[in-house]
C-alpha cells in the first residue's frame, strides 16, 4: 500500500479548529479512561464499572469507541497483509483477565464499549 492508497481510505480534509478541539478532548478522554500503561489497562479491565471522567458526554465516548475500533481494524488488516513489517507498532503484549485475552488495542476497545454501555444505563 502506498501513500496515495492510504490517503484514499479515509476522507481526509482540511483540519479546522473544532476538529483540533475534538481531537484534544478525545486524547484527554482516552488517557483518563485507559491510562498510560499496559498495567493501567489491566486494572481498568478488572474493575466491574469503568471510571468515566466527570463531564464526559455519551457522544464523546461513542466517538472514542469508533476511533479505537477503526484503529484495531486497521491494525488487524495490516497484520494479515504484512505480519512481519509492523515492528514496534505491533501490540504484542497480551493482557489476560480470567479466560479472556486482549492485546492492547482490543483492551482499549473493550474498555470504551463498557464505558458507553455504563453511561447509557446511567442516563
Amino acid at each position: 500500500m502506498d501513500e496515495q492508497e492510504f490517503d484514499s481510505l479515509l476522507p481526509w480534509g482540511r483540519y479546522q479548529r473544532p476538529d483540533m478541539q475534538t481531537a484534544g478532548r478525545l486524547i484527554t478522554l482516552g488517557l483518563a479512561l485507559w491510562g498510560r500503561t499496559t498495567d493501567d489497562l489491566r486494572q481498568r479491565l478488572l474493575t466491574p464499572t469503568p471510571n468515566v471522567p466527570a463531564g464526559c458526554s455519551l457522544a464523546d465516548l461513542q466517538q472514542l469507541e469508533r476511533q479505537a475500533e477503526q484503529i484495531l481494524g486497521y491494525y488487524l488488516a495490516r497484520v494479515s497483509i504484512y505480519p512481519t513489517t509492523l515492528g514496534s507498532l505491533h501490540p504484542q503484549e497480551t493482557i489476560a483477565i480470567g479466560t479472556q485475552r486482549f492485546n492492547v488495542l482490543e483492551a482499549r476497545c473493550e474498555i470504551a464499549r463498557r464505558a458507553v454501555r455504563h453511561l447509557r444505563r446511567r442516563q
